[in-house]
């Protein structure tokens, strides 16, 4: 992910990842091979925890979202928080699926309108879902064709809603 970011990045870009807490040093790591360490947000979990792993004891309240840029540092306009209040549980579609309102948020703050955001892990599509709906250009891979598919329905879904509703 790192080796691509550095390539495909556009200088003053960045590169936001959902990292599990026990990766977060492997993750730093091979990302400072490219890239430069911007910071670390939390995404609150609220409406469930998770335990991490029995044998450690700790009952996960929050998911950590390490930030890389490619120089120079542009810092981006406004501010954000760097505990970042989830919507709500969204996986109907994907074990991983994140929530629409923190992933519009990170995009509406560390992106302009217009930008192509890369999502290299798309899966059900949300940061593609969520870059239409704030004016971002985007690109979805995903390892998975089941997982594009997924994507690919529900961007073509949001279309038909929108159509249907500016017709009313």
């Amino acid at each position: 992910m790192g080796k691509l970011a550095g390539k495909a990045l556009k200088p003053g870009k960045f590169l936001i990842a959902y990292c599990g807490n026990l990766y977060i040093p492997q993750v730093q790591s091979s990302l400072l091979k490219h890239l430069e360490f911007y910071y670390t947000l939390s995404l609150k979990l609220t409406i469930r925890t998770q335990l991490v792993f029995y044998a450690r004891k700790i009952q996960q309240c929050k998911k950590p979202i390490v930030v890389f840029y490619k120089p120079p540092m542009v810092k981006p306009k406004g501010t954000i928080n760097d505990i970042i209040i989830a919507g709500g549980i969204e996986k109907g579609l994907h074990e991983w699926q994140q929530d629409m309102k923190s992933t519009t948020e990170l995009l509406e703050f560390f992106t302009n309108e217009g930008d192509i955001v890369l999502d290299p892990m798309c899966g059900a599509g949300t940061t593609l879902l969520a870059c239409k709906k704030t004016n971002r250009r985007c690109i979805g891979i995903d390892i998975s064709s089941e997982e594009v598919e997924i994507s690919k329905g529900r961007l073509t879904e949001d279309i038909l809603i929108q159509g249907k509703l500016s017709e009313m």
